[in-house]
């Protein structure tokens, strides 16, 4: 569902610094050998904005690190693929696949599944930041010497420019280094 796939749509975005719909339509065969290093792969996925001609984004990520996201990505891929024989064929071959349980819009169709609309992933994420915040609220109940601090409401655009500033914040301001 949205629930269960948004969370990984967050964290592809973080880590990618992808823009929102070109990660909302990476696809399944994202994953690409290193060319000389085993212990990396390369996440590949295509900008849409340069369309017709669409250039290819990569980023290279160690994977032997639990949450990078090649392992993320393999993840989803096991999570996602009992719902490809019931979603449209232009979209069996995307990453971000989710299971409606009653939609009449996906329902007039035929299929009970389909790539995650963009216009539907701002509550997810709402959904995600109230239920971390819970999360948050009790750690910080708990833990009164260690707070966190909540998290603020995002959109799916504004994280590629959140990372950008977390790189430029982490290089100690050296323009060039990010």
């Amino acid at each position: 569902t949205t629930r269960t796939v948004v969370p990984f749509y967050i964290a592809l975005a973080i880590q990618l610094a992808a823009n929102p719909d070109p990660l909302r339509l990476i696809r399944r065969d994202c994953l690409v050998a290193h060319p000389i290093d085993e212990t990396r792969v390369l996440v590949e996925w295509l900008t849409h904005k340069t369309a017709p001609n669409p250039k290819v984004q990569r980023r290279s990520f160690d994977v032997r690190k639990s949450r990078s996201a090649p392992r993320l990505i393999e993840m989803l891929l096991a999570m996602t693929e009992p719902l490809r024989p019931h979603v449209p064929d232009q979209d069996r071959e995307r990453l971000f696949l989710v299971h409606y349980l009653t939609t009449s819009r996906h329902r007039q169709h035929d299929k009970p599944a389909s790539l995650i609309p963009y216009g539907t992933l701002n509550g997810p994420i709402d959904l995600f930041i109230t239920d971390a915040n819970k999360r948050i609220a009790e750690w910080n109940r708990d833990h009164p010497d260690r707070p966190r601090r909540p998290l603020p409401r995002f959109a799916p655009g504004q994280l590629r420019g959140s990372v950008a500033t977390q790189h430029y914040l982490a290089s100690g301001g050296d323009l060039l280094a990010t």
